[in-house]
């Protein structure tokens, strides 16, 4: 006999070798608790094929959406700059289309959304993150803004260090340390193009 009257969603992917197979193989911790527990691919998802939830309350969980990203954002013959306005404008379309889909196919239920997908797609952006977090009275780095090497060559002179990351990016791809001396960056190049590990 259930415990209580919720049911578990985790949306994921495969991909996400990560923190979704490792959620999905713990489930039964969340049986045990007298939960119910589903699981739905994002490709699925946005074709509205969402599992029959015999539950009143639903607790949904949100993870990277590898197939959307892998198939429209970050697709191996993109040509643009990575990590730019692009991505997230893509990014904003496709959260709102996601909690849309999800709202109509659960309408009967009560819904939360541990990450909510506007939340997720607002917070791609490192600029509108570094906003909120301000003013919600939390600490963040300083921010520089450089339109040309020269600046940054001059900060680097007066012993300026700068971690370096792409407006839009996902997973921590591109993140770059700088400073006088050294150099790092995970990101690796070759005929002007990434070619980093995925897991990168």
């Amino acid at each position: 006999m259930r415990k209580k009257n919720i049911t578990i969603l985790a949306i994921g992917d495969r991909a996400d070798y990560d923190s979704y197979k490792k959620f999905h193989k713990d489930r039964r911790l969340f049986l045990e608790k007298g939960f119910d527990y589903a699981t739905v691919g994002y490709k699925q998802t946005l074709t509205g094929k969402i599992p029959k939830i015999p539950t009143e309350k639903v607790i949904i969980f949100l993870f990277f959406p590898f197939y959307y990203w892998n198939k429209y954002i970050e697709h191996k013959n993109y040509k643009g700059v990575y990590g730019n306005m692009v991505f997230f404008k893509k990014f904003i379309r496709f959260s709102k289309r996601l909690r849309k889909i999800i709202r109509n196919a659960l309408s009967d239920k009560e819904i939360f959304f541990i990450n909510d997908p506007l939340s997720c797609a607002v917070y791609r952006d490192k600029l509108a993150t570094k906003k909120r977090l301000s003013e919600a009275g939390i600490p963040t780095p300083r921010l520089y803004r450089a339109i040309h090497m020269k600046k940054v060559q001059n900060w680097l002179d007066k012993g300026q260090n700068f971690f370096l990351k792409p407006r839009c990016s996902s997973m921590g791809k591109g993140i770059t340390f700088l400073s006088w001396s050294k150099w790092q960056t995970n990101f690796r190049f070759k005929d002007n193009k990434i070619i980093s590990r995925r897991s990168d």
